[in-house]
């Protein structure tokens, strides 16, 4: 006959060693230690609300490691899950960085904020991100450490950071320098600046704003295709500027020459990098109708090596960059 005395006390004996265990290495261990060299991991490289309903492509942001630092950008859907799938510590969050309040750039930014509190024990790292995210309710006031004491979460982001246009952010060996990004409300890429490596991340935006066509119409870019494309006209002068220095520029492209309204497309970033000292470009965030019912992708990127004359490579999934290996 089953002993339930002897049951209840195995099981309670077993549980409250797992739960102190557990709440020993979230709250006490050290992270493992970071990487020095300056290292990407893309979380996801999805964009677009067709592809975060579907995941086509994941949409968990960027892990950044930057001179022993680690940032978290855009941590967007199943984010941590993915971090911890690619065996990164997420206790080591050093900052989260929102560049706007879209669902596939913030909506992970509190179990990424738990990960780096401690579960919300420690007041540890900073979150970086637009004043609207914060009016508009996207992070919670308990996960901005405004709720003290709650249940004894006791814990919270150490600084929380408004960003403005061109607002600089001390981080780890650097500086982050907020730029900014035309899509969707406040919105803020930003570069990275320091003694071993210099990178942008363009965020989501527009870029090109009129074109001429083939007979030398100029046409203001909107929701239909650029077509009979022959040059860009205006585009944001800004932004070609503050990316022009960057070792590396990440560029979240939606498209290849549609909505240029709303994102940089493949035809904006050849402009973009054109005679700039870009010296390696990744793309990431496409729509999936980049790779199916044909996949277009390596066209994309050809297309803008070609115009621009910098080195074009595609962000997968899960893709791990050392950044001194592509520079060299």
């Amino acid at each position: 006959m089953l002993n339930i005395k002897d049951l209840y006390a195995y099981i309670s004996l077993h549980t409250e060693q797992a739960v102190r265990d557990n709440r020993y290495n979230w709250k006490t261990k050290d992270a493992q230690v970071k990487p020095l060299e300056n290292r990407l991991i893309f979380l996801g490289t999805g964009g677009n609300p067709y592809n975060l309903a579907s995941q086509y492509k994941q949409t968990g942001g960027i892990c950044m490691f930057l001179d022993g630092s680690l940032l978290l950008v855009d941590p967007g859907p199943a984010s941590i899950y993915h971090a911890v799938r690619n065996g990164v510590d997420v206790r080591g969050i050093d900052a989260v960085y929102v560049s706007h309040g879209h669902t596939d750039h913030y909506l992970d930014a509190g179990t990424a904020i738990e990960a780096m509190t401690h579960i919300m024990s420690k007041r540890r790292g900073k979150v970086m991100l637009p004043v609207d995210v914060i009016e508009s309710g996207l992070i919670s006031l308990y996960h901005q450490g405004k709720i003290l004491g709650l249940d004894g979460y006791i814990g919270g982001p150490a600084d929380i950071i408004t960003l403005l246009p061109y607002k600089e952010v001390p981080f780890g060996e650097g500086i982050i320098t907020a730029i900014p990004a035309y899509h969707g409300g406040d919105n803020f890429g930003f570069t990275y600046v320091s003694p071993t490596i210099k990178i942008g991340y363009t965020s989501d935006t527009n870029y090109i704003r009129t074109y001429l066509q083939e007979d030398e119409t100029e046409i203001p870019v909107s929701w239909q295709p650029i077509e009979r494309f022959k040059t860009v006209k205006e585009y944001r002068r800004d932004l070609k500027d503050a990316y022009a220095d960057v070792d590396v520029l990440v560029a979240n492209v939606s498209y290849f020459h549609l909505f240029a309204h709303r994102h940089i497309t493949g035809v904006g970033l050849a402009h973009l990098l054109k005679e700039s000292r870009v010296k390696v470009c990744i793309i990431t965030h496409l729509d999936p109708a980049c790779y199916q019912p044909v996949d277009l992708t390596q066209e994309i990127a050809a297309y803008v090596e070609a115009i621009s004359g910098v080195r074009t490579i595609l962000a997968q999934d899960n893709t791990n960059l050392c950044l001194q290996e592509l520079i060299k």
